[in-house]
């Protein structure tokens, strides 16, 4: 504005000036004086979130000396401000050019504040000050758009004020940390859910809300719990769903520990109060996680929501609930089912407004909105979205609507038509209207094939001849695989009057499973005398093994994540432990065995010792040492039908290893794997695994044993694959310390740890002090030519030649 239109402003009040002296109008400003007394902070270091103390000072007439380095705090002599113009204010020129800062940051004032002005002086050398004199300019602009007339903390002001920034500054923080609906929403932030109801807040009537992001929470998440969950999640990446149980507990343990930092509790009870309209208000705190109410998965049910919540303490403890439900059982076996293991936490949250609805319930449109499906029950709806309730449902077609039931018909169809897609609403109705809750997609995935609304329970053998009628989702690839190499080798063994195991492929939903355990149905899918079964999940989750009395938990395991109706999958097996593991392999002669109390599973995986025998063309069991006589026994009793057996799977696959469990005085066959014979025929040395000459540096794996064990004891290494251990710490360990040797070293360790085949490039020989020249890292070494003894270590030897079963310190 220019001088004469600011002296006609203050004629008519739009602009206030007290007092006004025409003489002090500039050809565009208005030039204010200094006010008589000056505010200095007492302390040296200034804190925002707390008052800081000062002391005040009274410019004498002839004036007060200002030091450099010095903040003082001062005011204008004038009132000044208005309800239409927006102010700024600046030093004089004449005394800016003294090196004086009146203003070091803040020139804009705000529509609507009136009263004395503080000024920011910083003397860059010793300047004089006096009371009076004319120190600033300041000069009104025209505003565009809808005026807001500031009412803030220093309105009306009178003298220097120091900063109140503390009164406010968790409000402040929380309204660009705790994004509210009206804001443009970052749905990997907050989540598709509450990104949806921020879009129809706009539109419909939705409860007030903000949200919590996935930032917020994260920065109360301490790096050394991240580190811990990483771990644990690595673990059961690398594990395979060997410890699939104790992982997912030991996940949900370690997560049970967190809990918002004081930070964000003091931002967080700022958002809350803002949203209190009544001080008996009450709230929900609902999950919006990165991966609820997409298009592609639902994940309904599966993270926490937490209702009807008064003071603050209980708001922050259902943020914290929410987000630890990231890391339940449930969620963590969702996103390991899908191939994901990542630690990162990826969950928002937000705090509603909660009403008190007289009904509440579920919508689902069909066709456009054509056809609303609602069910809802009296009071709130929290029953009937948990599955605890029924409630009343009813289908609305056409105008037909219950006019009780004309408010939420008439949304749910205005924003299905809007979005084009049908939709799932959660809707609550008071006594003055039908709000939203919630608005997701109708499940894109959840086509007639992969759900249903009747119990479902499909059980078919898994080597029988009939293929299963249905899909198999999860499990398909590894049905597939069972099959084509398995079940050709069952059928084989049960001709020649060998027994086997069974097994069941299985595809369910939520209430065919609970029909099954209530009619005792589920005890009829594996032999009455199964004690333990091995569960196959998906690529990701393999040979669970459990008690058959935890059969149930671990199929509902597969429902984690799925929508009402949808299928889960599983492949159950049959685990024989038996009374020791059997390997087998024909060779010129006979056939050599191999048998373990510690059973079949250790011995594959090289976490047993077993002892030697050998089957003659005969069927005379010769050459045995330290093998029970009962085991002997068992063994020469089906002789002649394992040698014709062996005979048949070599005809049909080449030379093959064939696996075995004792149990009732019969064997059971399993499994078998294909092997080279041009390198993996067994030596009748009992101490040498894989022939060959090697010499090394020596490196003692055995202060690594528990790792070894543990990550052998599963699928994630065999004869034909190995898993992605990468990351896993205790691994990149033994990884440092086998490559830390300037040469190809001789190896040290227990057993044969089937994860041990990850070092074959890295590692010119093995000595083991036992094992089974069968398991699954003793075929490997034959055929990568490693050489293998078993035998002892002297603590004193520092490097190991090996040839042909023979071990000579060096």
């Amino acid at each position: 504005m220019t001088g004469p239109q600011i002296t006609k402003a203050v004629g008519v009040g739009d602009i206030v000036i007290e007092p006004f002296h025409e003489a002090n109008v500039n050809p565009n400003s208005y030039n204010f004086t200094l006010g008589s007394t000056l505010r200095v902070y007492d302390d040296e270091v200034l804190d925002p979130r707390m008052p800081n103390g000062f002391h005040e000072i009274n410019i004498p007439t002839d004036g007060l000396v200002l030091e450099p380095g010095r903040l003082y705090l001062a005011h204008t002599r004038e009132k000044l401000g208005g309800q239409i113009y927006a102010p700024t204010f600046a030093a004089r020129s004449s005394v800016a050019r003294l090196g004086l800062f009146i203003n070091l940051s803040a020139s804009l004032g705000d529509v609507g504040f009136v009263g004395q002005w503080t000024l920011q002086l910083y003397a860059s050398q010793r300047v004089r000050v006096y009371p009076g004199m004319a120190i600033g300019q300041m000069m009104w602009w025209r505003v565009e758009g809808e005026i807001e007339l500031y009412d803030g903390k220093y309105q009306g002001a009178s003298g220097p004020r120091s900063s109140d920034i503390h009164l406010d500054m968790d409000l402040k923080e929380s309204r660009w940390a705790l994004p509210r609906f009206g804001l443009a929403i970052d749905g990997q932030q907050s989540g598709p859910k509450f990104a949806a109801l921020a879009k129809w807040s706009e539109h419909v009537p939705v409860p007030p809300a903000f949200s919590v992001p996935v930032e917020f929470t994260d920065r109360s998440l301490d790096a050394s719990m991240l580190a811990k969950l990483e771990e644990a999640m690595t673990d059961l990446r690398t594990t395979v769903g060997s410890y699939y149980f104790e992982g997912l507990a030991k996940v949900e343990q370690i997560a049970a520990d967190f809990r918002l930092n004081d930070r964000s509790r003091a931002v967080l009870a700022a958002a809350i109060d803002e949203l209190r309209d009544e001080p008996d208000a009450r709230f929900a705190v609902r999950s919006s996680a990165v991966d609820e109410d997409t298009s592609a998965a639902s994940n309904a049910g599966v993270f926490s929501s937490v209702l009807d919540l008064g003071a603050d303490e209980e708001v922050f403890s259902a943020v914290e609930a929410v987000w630890r439900s990231w890391y339940a059982a449930p969620a963590v076996a969702a996103r390991v089912r899908a191939g994901d293991f990542s630690a990162r936490p990826r969950i928002g949250a937000f705090v509603q407004r909660m009403i008190a609805p007289v009904r509440a319930g579920v919508a689902f449109s069909s066709e456009l909105g054509q056809r609303v499906e609602i069910s809802y029950v009296d009071g709130l709806g929290d029953a009937l979205m948990a599955g605890t309730a029924t409630g009343t449902t009813i289908t609305v077609e056409g105008s037909e609507v219950p006019d009780e039931l004309d408010a939420v018909t008439a949304v749910v169809r205005r924003i299905a038509h809007a979005e084009g897609r049908d939709v799932d609403v959660e809707w609550a109705e008071d006594d003055r209207k039908c709000w939203i809750v919630q608005v997701r997609p109708v499940t894109a995935s959840l086509t007639s094939a992969d759900r249903s609304d009747s119990p479902t329970f499909d059980a078919s053998s898994l080597y029988g001849k009939e293929t299963p009628s249905v899909p198999l989702g999860d499990v398909a690839s590894i049905y597939a695989g069972y099959v084509a190499k398995r079940g050709p080798a069952h059928a084989i063994a049960r001709t020649y009057g060998l027994r086997t195991g069974a097994g069941v492929v299985l595809r369910f939903n939520r209430a065919g499973l609970a029909e099954v355990v209530e009619t005792g149905r589920i005890t009829s899918l594996l032999p009455a005398e199964s004690a333990e079964f091995v569960a196959d999940l998906g690529d990701t989750v393999r040979q669970i093994i459990e008690p058959v009395s935890q059969l149930e938990t671990v199929l509902a395991q597969t429902l984690h994540g799925r929508a009402d109706g949808g299928f889960g999958y599983a492949i159950v097996r049959e685990f024989i432990r038996g009374d020791a593991g059997v390997i087998t392999r024909l060779q010129p002669g006979g056939v050599h065995v191999e048998v373990s109390s510690e059973g079949l599973l250790a011995m594959n995986r090289g976490t047993a010792h077993a002892s030697q025998l050998r089957i003659s063309d005969d069927g005379t069991v010769v050459d045995y040492a330290d093998v029970p006589a009962t085991f002997v026994g068992i063994v020469e009793s089906e002789a002649q039908s394992l040698i014709a057996f062996s005979r048949a799977m070599e005809k049909k696959y080449g030379p093959t290893t064939l696996e075995w469990v004792i149990r009732g005085g019969r064997l059971f066959f399993t499994d078998y794997s294909r092997t080279d014979i041009s390198h993996s025929t067994i030596s009748a040395r009992q101490n040498m695994i894989a022939p060959g000459t090697a010499q090394g540096p020596v490196v003692d794996l055995r202060p690594h044993d528990a790792v070894l064990s543990r990550l052998s004891v599963g699928p994630a290494v065999s004869i034909d694959h190995s898993a992605d251990l990468s990351g896993h710490a205790g691994l990149e360990a033994v990884a440092d310390l086998i490559r830390s040797v300037p040469r190809k070293p001789i190896v040290i360790a227990r057993s044969p740890y089937a994860v041990l085949s990850v070092f074959l490039d890295d590692v010119a020989g093995f000595l083991f002090e036992g094992g089974s020249s069968l398991s699954h890292l003793g075929i490997l070494l034959r055929e990568s030519g490693v050489p293998a003894v078993i035998g002892e270590h002297e603590e004193t030897v520092d490097e190991y030649l090996i040839a042909d079963g023979t071990v000579a310190a060096l």
